[in-house]
């Protein structure tokens, strides 16, 4: 879809935001962290043995997670849009070491975590919307029950679907 040129957040819901655009969206409603330096974004890539999707880098890149102390500030009462907080890159290789170390166990049963999911959220019980880092399409992870079929394409659509969830909670 063709995009007027500064269109920003007032655009038709048929038109797709930027990853910028979305962040502007949620950064509006809830204090984010600082950007991720590419330094931090490289020690993430090379703790999990792949290359983030460009959508998930360039975010990082724009705002480095949301504290769980922000999102509660912001949402209150409410159930926070991301189903907890924004993990920071430092959260997103400690989250994947814990997943990765319980796989790496010899008694590991559940066959459904492996290493290219990347978590990038956390509801502090161990749930959160994970990216696959082969193919970019984001998914629901329950702890117990294992991952959800495909939530969204991408980290972008995820992130322009949760901006729009905010703006219509904080019209």
């Amino acid at each position: 879809v063709a995009r007027p040129r500064g269109a920003g957040c007032n655009r038709a819901m048929t038109e797709h935001m930027s990853v910028k655009e979305s962040w502007d969206n949620i950064a509006a409603a809830v204090a984010a962290n600082p950007p991720a330096t590419d330094e931090d974004i490289a020690r993430v890539e090379q703790r999990i043995g792949a290359t983030l999707p460009t959508d998930v880098a360039q975010s990082l890149r724009l705002h480095n997670g949301i504290t769980e102390s922000a999102m509660w500030d912001a949402f209150d009462e409410e159930e926070p849009p991301f189903n907890g907080w924004l993990l920071s890159c430092d959260e997103i290789i400690a989250e994947w070491e814990i997943w990765k170390g319980l796989y790496d166990t010899e008694d590991w049963g559940d066959s459904w975590w492996t290493p290219n999911l990347v978590s990038m959220t956390a509801d502090g019980g161990g749930n959160s919307i994970v990216v696959d880092a082969r193919t970019g399409e984001v998914r629901f992870m329950d702890h117990e029950i294992g991952v959800s079929d495909v939530r969204n394409g991408s980290w972008a659509s995820f992130l322009e679907e949760t901006a729009r969830a905010i703006r219509g909670k904080k019209a």
